[in-house]
């Protein structure tokens, strides 16, 4: 967010919450977004070049009985430097 002051990460999810949208991985894990623990990228494929970059945000009505899990880059890395995102939305 410090980058930019108008187009940013904390501004979009603003937003997608005024529309009834939430990270599903926030949520599950109790956590501010910029706080996450589980990567979701892994810049040039390197285990230690982690971000979590990726998202599923869904309907706020929902995230109580959904659940997120992120792929393991010891499986992942071979096929990308992103890793899968499973959501199981209910």
């Amino acid at each position: 967010d410090g980058k930019r002051e108008l187009r940013n990460h904390g501004n979009l999810v603003k937003k997608l919450d005024n529309k009834g949208l939430t990270s599903l991985y926030h949520h599950n894990h109790e956590i501010e977004h910029g706080q996450e623990e589980h990567p979701t990228f892994y810049m040039y494929r390197k285990l230690e070049r982690p971000y979590h970059i990726d998202y599923v945000f869904i309907p706020q009505h929902a995230v109580k009985t959904s659940s997120i899990a992120i792929g393991d880059p010891n499986d992942w890395l071979i096929h990308s430097d992103h890793m899968p995102l499973f959501a199981d939305i209910t």
